[in-house]
């Protein structure tokens, strides 16, 4: 946890620096630690004390040509009804749109509107004011590639504290590293820990049934540039659910796919000689690498000892491989 002490102000940028750093070190402890349901409270408690603020909105979603469409939004220390009201009066948030012309750089504003914008309506200063909001500082961060956004507005309530502009860098560069925090927290929530020695890379991704992406981990879009060299996000390729979700085995990769409650987990993995195998060749090598014999196979998959034999020599002509060792080897890579 930070340590407690004077809140950023007027400090200079040497104190500002310490103070990010140490924010960093708890932020990715966390990503390592905490249960995927508690990250956003915990990382937002934990910049709160770094950077005074009062209250927040994190907001995560996907963009496509038709514009930004938010898929969740967390509330910190505000009151359900403050989005349930924000809901009927999002187009006339001018600090969204000039965080949204401008990915990466922080808006600052007051409870009248964005510096250098538009001023609010009546109607959303008014909104501002009833949830202290009177001074705020929005960011979102866009991943192009993939088509995600994600965005957050930290709000104070006090008319008399604006936000500085070391407090403007401190949370411009801020929100990358919860963004990359919280995406490393989501991904090891539904993805067992493997240490095997193993070097190959495997891209993981979150996605709704439909192949809208929630999350994304490292390496994802090249990998699937491999097969669809103009792929973008946020949508998948529809090749993908063409199966139901099934493993998807094409010309340069490998996609696994694991139901998450009802959302749904992509291993994604540059294609293996061992691919090339119907499943129930890959059956018989399995059961083969792991040292059981002829009888031992055909007793167990309920067929002649025979067909074992030449399920093997069909195997060892696509691998290309003369011995046990070479198959258990692509075993394991497999």
């Amino acid at each position: 946890m930070i340590e407690s002490g004077e809140r950023l102000g007027v400090e200079e940028w040497p104190r500002a620096l310490d103070r990010f750093g140490k924010l960093l070190i708890s932020l990715y402890r966390l990503a390592a630690s905490a249960p995927a349901s508690k990250f956003q409270e915990l990382a937002l408690e934990e910049a709160r004390q770094a950077l005074e603020f009062d209250s927040a909105f994190w907001a995560a979603g996907t963009i496509d040509a038709a514009g930004p469409k938010i898929h969740t939004v967390f509330a910190f220390r505000q009151p359900p009804e403050t989005m349930e009201n924000w809901e009927k009066l999002k187009y006339h948030d001018n600090v969204l749109k000039k965080a949204l012309a401008q990915p990466g750089q922080t808006v600052r504003a007051t409870a009248l509107g964005p510096e250098g914008g538009e001023p609010f309506v009546p109607e959303v200063v008014a909104h501002a004011r009833q949830y202290g909001m009177e001074h705020i500082l929005g960011t979102v961060v866009v991943n192009m590639e993939i088509g995600l956004l994600e965005g957050a507005g930290f709000y104070r309530a006090d008319k008399r504290r604006p936000f500085t502009d070391v407090e403007l860098q401190f949370k411009q560069n801020l929100l990358p590293h919860l963004v990359e925090a919280w995406s490393i927290n989501r991904l090891a929530s539904v993805t067992p820990e493997r240490r095997q020695a193993n070097p190959m890379r495997i891209a993981t991704a979150i996605c709704d049934r439909s192949g809208v992406l929630f999350s994304a981990g490292p390496d994802l879009a090249a990998l699937l540039q491999l097969e669809w060299p103009g792929w973008h996000g946020p949508l998948l390729p529809a090749e993908l659910w063409a199966k139901g979700g099934a493993r998807h085995v094409g010309a340069q990769i490998v996609v696994s796919v694991e139901e998450i409650n009802d959302l749904w987990l992509l291993r994604v993995r540059q294609r293996l000689p061992i691919d090339q195998l119907s499943p129930r060749e890959l059956d018989v090598a399995r059961r083969f690498a792991e040292g059981r014999s002829y009888h031992e196979i055909a007793g167990t998959m309920y067929i002649a000892p025979a067909t074992v034999r030449n399920h093997l020599k069909n195997i060892y002509a696509k691998l290309g491989i003369r011995d046990k060792a070479a198959l258990a080897n692509l075993v394991r890579r497999n």
